[in-house]
């Protein structure tokens, strides 16, 4: 009964997950595409999901990290020499 009760959860956990993701898939705000530059986009760091106003990340209530979008290309990433 109680692997029933556990699997039952599971499958609850991850549906919710699914509708949320879908939701934020699916809605006006929350589209992947790329920002035009200046713009300020909130992005989840965790879920990767873009949206053009602050709050929390539909799918894993993290709160969205502002990014202001430019057009000059990202530095490349500084690697540590041993």
């Amino acid at each position: 009964m109680k692997r029933v009760c556990i699997a039952v959860a599971l499958v609850l956990v991850l549906a919710a997950q699914s509708v949320a993701y879908l939701y934020a898939e699916g809605s006006a705000s929350g589209t992947n595409a790329p920002a035009a530059a200046g713009k300020k986009v909130y992005n989840c760091e965790a879920c990767k999901v873009s949206m053009d106003m602050p709050g929390k990340c539909p799918v894993c209530g993290i709160e969205l990290a502002e990014v202001v979008m430019t057009d000059e290309p990202a530095a490349p990433a500084e690697t540590k020499k041993k």
